[in-house]
């Protein structure tokens, strides 16, 4: 199943096999009173965003904006509100799921429960999501942004920041990341790379 594509192992394509591709479903319609979202299973974390933020709301989903809210929901979630809203999946409210028998089904917490518990970050094995529905969080300004060092300096960055980010408001939202920054003679080894994010809701 191929939502928004934005996938490093390639699960989104397949060889010699069939692509249910999504990307055309990405219409998103938005309740600002109930504060819900609902999606189609195409949509890109742009499309969401966009719709959302123009009622001062969000929901947690991908730093990257062109990742799509399938992958990234029915695997976790992380991104820049996780510190205070936490994960995609915890503010997934229901989804519309075709199984793998050709039913048509509602999985929420009071309708198909076990298939719910499991979209809510157990992978997409457990048939194509049409459209998610979020519960969604009033936010103002995310001001973020990425910290770089040395490889070399990993063990004193992990230890400095395992101490500092839980003494933190949950306004603030951190993660790393291990790469290599091309071009390789200005940057000889990988280095590690924190982000940060500071919410005002």
């Amino acid at each position: 199943v191929r939502g928004g594509g934005h996938n490093y192992p390639g699960y989104a394509v397949c060889e010699g096999g069939l692509v249910v591709d999504l990307t055309r479903m990405r219409a998103v319609t938005v309740d600002p009173t109930a504060k819900r979202a609902r999606c189609g299973g195409g949509t890109t974390w742009a499309d969401l965003d966009a719709a959302t933020q123009e009622h001062g709301l969000a929901v947690t989903g991908g730093v990257i904006s062109h990742t799509g809210v399938g992958g990234l929901s029915v695997g976790g979630g992380f991104g820049w509100l996780t510190g205070k809203a936490g994960l995609s999946c915890d503010n997934l409210v229901s989804a519309q799921v075709v199984t793998a028998d050709g039913r048509h089904v509602t999985a929420s917490a009071t309708s198909h429960p076990d298939l719910y518990w499991a979209l809510r970050g157990g992978g997409g094995n457990f048939g194509i999501v049409t459209s998610f529905t979020f519960r969604l969080h009033p936010v103002r300004n995310v001001i973020c942004g990425p910290t770089a060092w040395p490889a070399s300096a990993t063990a004193e960055v992990l230890r400095w920041f395992g101490d500092f980010l839980p003494a933190q408001d949950h306004d603030l939202y951190g993660f790393f990341a291990t790469m290599t920054v091309p071009p390789v003679d200005m940057f000889p080894e990988a280095f590690h790379m924190h982000k940060a994010c500071a919410v005002v809701w």
